[in-house]
């Protein structure tokens, strides 16, 4: 797959990874805001009724975008992870390592939305952490660029 964005031509595309736990937390969160607003519903309460609404529009717009815009694109110049609202490009040059991990090292607290099929690209100046659905496939086509 070859097409071109701006000056860069696009090589490969990979649609990141959300496990199903998310999806589970996500649907628990309305189901519960939504008995919420169906208690207060009975009990007149329209301030209560508002703020369920106001809850669960809060969650869609934080989290739909982070379910729509999950991929990673490699292109001639580099990586580049595209999540939600943010951006984040890795140019090969500045690359030292790309692999799978399980946790990431120093950082226990770190959450992701998927547990397996996570990939930490090391560069000069940090490192990145995404999950995609295909990990092998990326870090062999990450590989190619390397050498």
């Amino acid at each position: 797959m070859l097409y071109s964005l701006g000056k860069a031509v696009i090589l490969l595309k990979f649609k990141g990874k959300v496990d199903r736990w998310v999806y589970v937390v996500v649907a628990l969160v309305h189901v519960l805001v939504i008995a919420m607003m169906v208690r207060f519903w009975f009990m007149g309460a329209l301030l209560g009724i508002l703020a369920g609404a106001g809850i669960i529009a809060i969650v869609d717009i934080i989290l739909f975008p982070m379910f729509r815009t999950n991929y990673v694109v490699l292109d001639d110049e580099g990586l580049t992870v595209h999540f939600a609202a943010a951006v984040h490009k890795v140019p090969y040059k500045l690359m030292r390592s790309v692999k799978t991990v399980r946790q990431p090292e120093g950082h226990p607290e770190y959450l992701n939305l998927a547990t397996t099929g996570r990939v930490e690209v090391r560069a000069q100046k940090g490192s990145v952490l995404f999950a995609v659905e295909e990990p092998e496939r990326l870090i062999e086509e990450v590989n190619k660029h390397l050498c």
